[in-house]
């Protein structure tokens, strides 16, 4: 049997619920990710909140697309009163849920953490942040000053994502005199 502390061990959060949707129950939620099948697949979840450490237990019954949130039909929920109340959860699944990737793809929480060195050795700091920029993803080190790295071919000699380490090229900045 698994104590309520442990219920997230084996998850990770996809998204947050944002706000109510209606008066019959639904809520609106915001992903954590861009990939839309794993919204449209969603079947039972686990909820949480962490600023009140409540826990919810729920099945989705139905998703709809709105801009670039969705509507969720959560069962058990099934007045405006309800929905409210989950405002600020998390949803959360395990990891094996998660899609598939292709070679040399990761889900951005594998990065997260990870240790960061030059090809030198020289230690750079710990990915806090990987920020999306449109053409590219770029990570956001931690250390004794933050550095941004591309996540691009150009600059990552080494990516081990379960030893939770990369290896850079420095970036060579143009100062003026």
């Amino acid at each position: 049997m698994k104590r309520l502390e442990n219920l997230l061990d084996d998850k990770i959060s996809i998204g947050r619920i944002i706000n109510n949707h209606g008066l019959d129950g639904l809520v609106k939620f915001m992903p954590f990710t861009n990939i839309g099948e794993m919204v449209f697949g969603l079947d039972e979840i686990t909820l949480y909140n962490p600023e009140n450490k409540e826990f919810f237990m729920s099945r989705v019954e139905e998703v709809k697309p709105l801009n670039r949130f969705f509507v969720l039909k959560l069962s058990g929920l099934k007045s405006i009163e309800d929905a409210k109340k989950m405002m600020g959860f998390q949803i959360y699944v395990p990891y094996e849920d998660l899609p598939e990737l292709g070679e040399d793809e990761y889900y951005m929480f594998q990065l997260m953490n990870s240790k960061v060195y030059y090809e030198d050795g020289e230690y750079i700091g710990v990915v806090e942040d990987v920020m999306e920029t449109g053409s590219n993803d770029v990570i956001q080190i931690k250390g004794e000053e933050e550095v941004l790295i591309p996540l691009i071919k150009d600059y990552i000699v080494n990516l081990d994502l379960d030893n939770k380490k990369i290896v850079t090229k420095r970036i060579e900045y143009y100062e003026e005199d």
